[in-house]
């Protein structure tokens, strides 16, 4: 849904921290499950920020861990590790990390991102809302729950499909351009592959399985796909550099999800 910041707040440690607060019945916020046991166990990550207003990629190629020999972990090394793809096409200098999530269905197959212009219609954004019309409405207070601007009804097109259809252009782009170049045909053909694509905190089950399914329509097979919350990979990723940010066990942190769509904030305790 855009950029995510973190904000840090030291607190005297709780020893039973009630769960609305922790986030889950489990003391532990951050339980080590089998999702995760996946993602660290795989060498070639793929991560996708799939946002209302802009969507970024970045990869990364581990040896089965983020920890390093010793048995530490170090967020610059693991920064290091991780390239962040910056070479959308027509997209300025401003925004070089995104690509505008926009498609426009005037030309076969459609034009998206950074390459759509204003007087090329019909096109679509804000698209993603529409995967969770019931939220989508709760938010905006968009009578009809869609939040999705430009969706023409003589497209035949629901939100499912434009965003079907707008990963489908994105994955294709990454796959057969921004990979092939970085890293070359040799290395990626034995590359085990996962997919981790970023959902809202406050996205149902529904609209879960709806992404789920446009992913695999852009030819992501559902066990190579994981969905974390925005707000969870921002605080996994704090959870890790907690010791190079003078955090310690018992400490709380605020995560503050600002995207272009919604703003998220939620508390979250170490150890």
């Amino acid at each position: 849904m855009g950029q995510v910041f973190a904000c840090f707040r030291r607190v005297p440690p709780r020893p039973d921290p009630p769960a609305e607060i922790a986030g889950s019945p489990n003391p532990d916020p951050l339980p080590l499950d089998p999702r995760r046991r996946t993602l660290l166990s795989s060498k070639f990550i793929i991560a996708i920020d799939f946002g209302t207003t802009y969507t970024g990629v970045a990869w990364a190629n581990f040896k089965g861990s983020t920890n390093l020999e010793d048995g530490s972990s170090s967020t610059r090394t693991l920064t290091e590790q991780i390239w962040v793809y910056k070479n959308w096409p027509a997209v300025s200098n401003a925004y070089t990390e995104k690509t505008p999530s926009l498609i426009s269905y005037l030309t076969n197959p459609p034009t998206w991102g950074g390459r759509v212009r204003r007087q090329q219609k019909p096109q679509v954004s804000r698209f993603k809302l529409g995967l969770d019309p019931e939220k989508a409405r709760h938010v905006f207070g968009i009578e009809s729950g869609e939040g999705m601007i430009g969706l023409d009804p003589e497209l035949g097109k629901n939100a499912l499909d434009v965003t079907a259809d707008f990963l489908t252009q994105l994955i294709e782009h990454i796959e057969t351009i921004a990979l092939p170049i970085a890293l070359g045909q040799g290395f990626l053909a034995v590359q085990s592959k996962l997919y981790v694509m970023t959902v809202p905190a406050i996205w149902s089950d529904r609209a879960k399985d709806l992404t789920r399914q446009a992913a695999a329509r852009a030819g992501i097979p559902r066990d190579q796909l994981i969905l974390v919350p925005e707000p969870e990979a921002a605080a996994l990723y704090c959870a890790t550099a907690g010791h190079e940010l003078d955090l310690a066990n018992g400490d709380t942190f605020i995560i503050c999800d600002a995207g272009g769509g919604t703003v998220v904030c939620k508390p979250l305790r170490l150890g």
